[in-house]
């Protein structure tokens, strides 16, 4: 398999192709994942096959230890993949644990002992577009800015 990243026009983020779910990632591909994580920060890996839970999960697995989110919130589910969606039937309620509407800012399992160092995202359905998007910042660039004006302020 041979790995396409290719930067995004925006602050962090970069765009992989050429991942194939149902094959196991070299040591090469997975340290040139690794690499574009350190560097990007984002990575959005397009034009694939929808993995499978299983696949998902082994591909997690290839960067550490996966929380086991859907144990954690007593869901009878994949233990390591945590469903998420804005599905509600017809009386309103949601099918999905915690729809983006009651999702503002977070970081994934900060309030665990110890924070997860990736997380992965699987869009299999996009939201409308009236829905809130999916965003993303980098904390490294907000403590630059921070200590930047802090500098600026200190005379």
């Amino acid at each position: 398999m041979t790995l396409e990243i290719t930067p995004l026009d925006a602050p962090l983020g970069a765009m992989v192709r050429g991942w194939n779910p149902k094959a196991e990632l070299s040591s090469a591909d997975l340290g040139l994942l690794r690499q574009a994580m350190r560097e990007h920060l984002v990575l959005v890996l397009r034009g694939h096959a929808q993995p499978t839970d299983a696949e998902l999960v082994r591909f997690g697995q290839q960067f550490g230890e996966l929380y086991k989110g859907s144990e954690l919130f007593g869901l009878n589910s994949v233990a390591e993949i945590l469903r998420i969606n804005n599905v509600v039937d017809d009386d309103g309620k949601a099918a999905g644990l915690l729809a983006s509407s009651d999702l503002d800012w977070h970081a994934d399992y900060s309030f665990m002992p110890v924070v997860g160092k990736e997380s992965f995202l699987e869009a299999v359905e996009l939201p409308r577009r009236d829905s809130p998007p999916t965003s993303f910042c980098s904390q490294y660039a907000a403590l630059e800015r921070l200590l930047a004006a802090n500098e600026r302020e200190s005379f």
